[in-house]
């Protein structure tokens, strides 16, 4: 009868392979019957954290017959528990829920158990009884102890798979192999990895092409591998690149709509002017000139846009601000621009601070509240002033008695 556990069941350790085995005391005779030695700091069996490494073990161990009472429904309980074991490889019992979930009895579920611990594959964490949990935890009400079980390796299990164990009980880690681990890791790898039969189709007769010193496979061979080629001109160097970085930087701050994009992707969007030979000055007067009036969402992508639809002006026409020998010549500023001049240097003198208050810290706050009085006072006297004009409709400004004379009113 084929067992569909029968590849799990490995070849009888040598004696040189149990030489390897650093522990001192060898494993205690499976089953072990004594529930004394089914706790956590009390067993012989190595801590198991991960869910498949315990369903290998317990597979194992019902394979090779360790107990005369453990069968296919052992699995089955087995298996429930695996599904439920945590990160730290415990596992809740809850005997009744088990036994609704599998169909079986209580009190079978309860047998299957204890085939588990005298395998050395389960031992108590916690062991329930009546005692209130919620008490212990501070909590009002009554909830009985649970019980929590740790899942394990015996000694059996880890000689059997070849590997050597360094330290004692639960606490037991692996620290390497044996020769006859070290075979049974290779029988396994071969079984897994064996090539395969079947041809394939991609698989034909090489062809040597003339002239070269290698061969080649059939062309269905690369049908579907397509590459697109390299366009030409698409490539920058990286010190272009960081230039066009660097140009976007002195670019972005004096273009409005601009100074939310990312200066890379401006920098991007910005080579059809850089190539054209624009530089910093030229390219902030074409941004200016398109008069964006509402910040676009994404300007990168809006000169992409812009500049797709029409060539820029270096290329199709004559640039907005040319430079060079056709350069207009430079207009001198009018007269309400030195006006203008005048007034910011005159508020920029009255604003500095005399050096005999800066010593001073009263004196100071003194001279600053002045100021601040005067600059409100100014600033209603220009208002009222502004008001006058928009309702008499003259810059000289007229009191009401004077309206109410000129208009005969």
């Amino acid at each position: 009868m084929n067992d569909p556990a029968a590849h799990l069941q490995p070849a009888a350790p040598g004696p040189h392979d149990l030489a390897e085995t650093p522990c001192a005391r060898q494993p205690a005779p499976v089953p072990v019957p004594d529930a004394g030695r089914h706790w956590v700091d009390r067993t012989d069996s190595r801590r198991l954290r991960r869910a498949s490494d315990f369903l290998d073990a317990v597979r194992w161990a019902v394979s090779a017959a360790l107990h005369p009472r453990a069968n296919a429904a052992t699995v089955r309980v087995a298996e429930d528990l695996a599904g439920r074991l945590n990160s730290a490889g415990q596992v809740a019992y809850g005997r009744d829920r088990v036994a609704a979930r599998l169909g079986m009895c209580p009190r079978s579920v309860a047998y299957h158990v204890r085939y588990l611990r005298e395998l050395g594959l389960l031992v108590w964490a916690v062991r329930g009884s009546r005692a209130n949990a919620r008490r212990a935890r501070g909590l009002p009400g009554y909830a009985a102890t649970a019980t929590l079980y740790a899942a394990c390796a015996p000694p059996q299990w880890d000689a059997a798979m070849g590997r050597r164990v360094a330290g004692t009980g639960y606490w037991k880690r692996v620290c390497g192999v044996t020769a006859h681990g070290r075979r049974r890791a290779v029988r396994e790898a071969a079984r897994r990895c064996s090539p395969s039969f079947t041809r394939s189709p991609l698989s034909g007769k090489a062809e040597v092409g003339r002239g070269r010193n290698y061969t080649t496979g059939p062309a269905t061979a690369t049908a579907g591998r397509r590459r697109r080629a390299p366009s030409a001109g698409t490539r920058r160097e990286p010190a272009r690149v960081a230039a066009d970085v660097a140009l976007a930087a002195r670019i972005r701050p004096r273009v409005a709509w601009t100074q939310g994009t990312q200066l890379r992707r401006l920098a991007h969007a910005l080579r059809p002017l850089v190539d054209a030979g624009l530089d910093a000055e030229e390219i902030v007067c074409e941004l200016t000139a398109w008069w964006v009036a509402p910040r676009p969402r994404d300007a990168a992508a809006f000169i992409r846009a812009r500049l797709a639809r029409r060539p820029p002006p270096a290329l199709g026409g004559t640039a907005l601000c040319p430079a060079g020998p056709d350069a207009p010549e430079p207009v001198p500023p009018n007269a309400e621009f030195r006006a203008a001049v005048a007034r910011l240097t005159r508020r920029r003198e009255e604003d500095e601070v005399p050096g005999c208050l800066r010593d001073d810290p009263g004196a100071l706050a003194a001279w600053q509240a002045a100021r601040i009085r005067e600059q409100i006072l100014a600033s209603l006297a220009g208002a009222e002033q502004a008001s006058r004009e928009r309702r008499f409709g003259g810059p000289e400004g007229h009191s009401l008695g004077e309206w109410l004379e000129r208009t005969g009113c």
